[in-house]
């Protein structure tokens, strides 16, 4: 174990990200295993990637064959609206143990959690929008596509998931100790 810090800046976990739409999508599943963890899988992630920082942005988004968004070039992709936690299925996109983390956190704030696909014009209108992964943790996006998410800095949603998440990853929570494994 090695101290690590914040995957895109200890900033970004108050004041968002901005993140781009990529021309780039995820591949179809009758196309790869794309529940794989693949350096192949990670091919197109990594183009979006480079198309979205080429953009001045962080980090990018990825559609699906049917345009609705899969996830982020290596993110799992949230959004908040009217109070309910949206998140798409994973259909075209990795299982994440950091989203089903995350997602058993919020229900167990009280918040309703949704996995539905989402659109582009839905996330451009969410109250709210966050990354989750194993190096993005639970990261705020204020800005996609140039258009200001909800107050464009971290919601309240995203403030209670990232403290509530941090207690969990540093042992703070014992309700969640099954989560985590000690060294020896």
């Amino acid at each position: 174990a090695w101290q690590w810090g914040a995957y895109m800046g200890e900033e970004a976990l108050q004041n968002g990200i901005k993140v781009k739409i990529a021309s780039w999508m995820k591949p179809a599943p009758f196309s790869m295993m794309a529940k794989a963890k693949a350096s192949a899988n990670y091919f197109n992630s990594q183009m979006a990637n480079f198309e979205a920082l080429e953009a001045g942005c962080d980090e990018a988004l990825l559609l699906d064959p049917q345009g609705f968004i899969a996830e982020g070039s290596g993110e799992c992709f949230f959004i908040v609206r009217d109070g309910v936690i949206i998140t798409p299925p994973n259909d075209t996109s990795l299982e994440s143990i950091t989203q089903k983390t995350v997602i058993a956190i919020a229900k167990d704030l009280g918040y309703e959690v949704v996995r539905n696909r989402i659109t582009r014009d839905e996330a451009y209108n969410a109250d709210e929008a966050f990354f989750t992964g194993t190096a993005a943790e639970v990261t705020p996006i204020s800005n996609i596509d140039s258009r200001i998410i909800g107050s464009g800095k971290r919601g309240e949603v995203a403030t209670r998931l990232q403290q509530a998440y941090f207690d969990v990853v540093m042992g703070k929570n014992p309700k969640y100790e099954h989560f985590l494994t000690y060294a020896k």
